[in-house]
């Protein structure tokens, strides 16, 4: 009797054992689930263009952040919410003091996907080059994107902001 139920005792503790490891099994699979979600995951750092906002953004913010990815949407200076006053910003670099704050001072763990709207697109380019170790993509919204070795600062690229200023001081003003 004694042998008998030490034998079923044996099978129990054998039995439980193979249920935990099972269980354990399980617990490895769900973890794996939950890396190949995040990894499919993005931050996403959106720039609008020049007379617009973050609040420009919003029907995508929401569209990202219920698909589970990071959304930062930022007022460069003067734009939005951003408080200084547009005749004060004496620099390009004034203007993109937001974008280049965020990037310089954000902890992050992995890069971000820029987006650029209109003369965002020449704010991410900058961004680009001041910080490519942050950066994974970027994506061009009806925007300038320089050419393939061209910089922010090339004389074509700030003839084109001098022209893009231009008309939108036209456009605005009627």
């Amino acid at each position: 009797m004694i042998i008998w139920l030490q034998k079923i005792n044996d099978t129990n503790v054998a039995e439980r054992e193979r249920e935990r490891e099972r269980e354990r099994e399980r617990e490895r699979e769900r973890e794996r689930e939950r890396e190949r979600e995040m990894k499919d995951k993005f931050h996403f750092v959106l720039v609008h263009g020049l007379g617009h906002g973050a609040w420009c953004w919003y029907k995508v913010i929401a569209r990202l952040e219920a698909a589970g990815h990071t959304v930062t949407a930022l007022d460069l200076a003067s734009s939005g919410i951003h408080k200084s006053d547009a005749g004060s910003i004496a620099s390009v670099a004034e203007y993109l003091a937001p974008l280049i704050n965020f990037l310089a001072h954000s902890v992050l763990d992995h890069q971000v996907i820029l987006i650029g709207h209109s003369l965002g697109g020449c704010c991410i380019s900058y961004a680009m080059e001041a910080f490519p170790e942050k950066i994974s993509k970027a994506i061009f919204i009806s925007a300038f994107m320089p050419q393939s070795g061209d910089y922010f600062f090339d004389p074509e690229v700030r003839l084109y902001l001098c022209w893009f200023v231009l008309i939108w001081s036209i456009h605005s003003s009627s």
